[in-house]
C-alpha cells in the first residue's frame, strides 16, 4: 500500500511539476471554398504578428490565454501568386479593414476547446475553436461566416471576379488553423 501511495504522490508531483513554454512564432492558414462542389482553396497568412499570452506556466491553459495575434490579411500565400493578388485585391481589399485581430479569451483542457474573440472588417465575435495539443505542437480549428464580419461586399467582389473558376457558387464559410509551438518540460 506504502508503495501505491509513494507513487500516487511521485506521479502528483510529476504533473504539477511540468512547464509549458510558448514561443511568439505562430501560423494561420485558412480554406475558403468555391463551386457547387465546395472545393477547398486553402492559403497561408504571411505577416502575422503574435505574442503569447505568458511564456511559461503549469498549464496549457496558464500561457494560451491572452495570448494576441496581428494579421495583415493582404499578404497571403497560396501557392499561386496569380490567386494571391486575385484573394488580395477582390476580397481583403475590400473589408473595411485589412487587418485581422484575435486574442485567446478562453480555454478549456477538459474538452479540447478554446475561444478566440476575432475582429475582422470592422465586426468582433467570439468563435468557437476545437484544438489539439501533440509532439509539441498546439493546433486550433474553427469555422467563420465571412457574412458574421460584414464581408458581403468583399465576397460578391471575389465571386464576380472569379465568376467561371468558381462556377457561380463562392461559400460564405471559411475553415480556420491556428498552429503554435509549445514546448513541454
Amino acid at each position: 500500500m506504502k508503495k501505491i501511495l509513494v507513487s500516487m504522490v511521485a506521479f502528483s508531483l510529476f504533473v504539477w511539476a511540468q512547464t509549458f513554454i510558448q514561443t511568439d512564432k505562430a501560423s494561420v492558414t485558412w480554406t475558403a471554398f468555391k463551386t457547387l462542389a465546395k472545393v477547398g482553396v486553402s492559403g497561408d497568412f504571411t505577416d502575422i504578428k503574435y505574442t503569447s499570452g505568458k511564456k511559461d506556466g503549469n498549464t496549457i491553459s496558464s500561457i494560451m490565454v491572452g495570448s494576441k495575434i496581428l494579421i495583415d490579411s493582404t499578404k497571403i500565400d497560396t501557392k499561386n501568386v496569380a490567386r494571391d493578388a486575385t484573394i488580395s485585391e477582390m476580397f481583403f481589399k475590400k473589408l473595411t479593414s485589412p487587418v485581422i485581430s484575435g486574442y485567446i479569451i478562453s480555454l478549456d483542457e477538459a474538452k479540447s476547446t478554446m475561444k478566440i474573440r476575432l475582429s475582422m472588417g470592422g465586426v468582433t465575435k467570439d468563435i468557437p475553436m476545437v484544438y489539439t495539443f501533440k509532439d509539441n505542437i498546439f493546433k486550433a480549428t474553427g469555422t467563420i461566416d465571412i457574412l458574421d464580419f460584414g464581408g458581403l461586399k468583399a465576397l460578391r467582389s471575389i465571386n464576380k471576379s472569379c465568376y467561371d473558376l468558381h462556377e457561380g457558387k463562392t461559400w460564405n464559410d471559411v475553415n480556420i488553423l491556428f498552429s503554435t509551438t509549445v514546448i513541454s518540460k
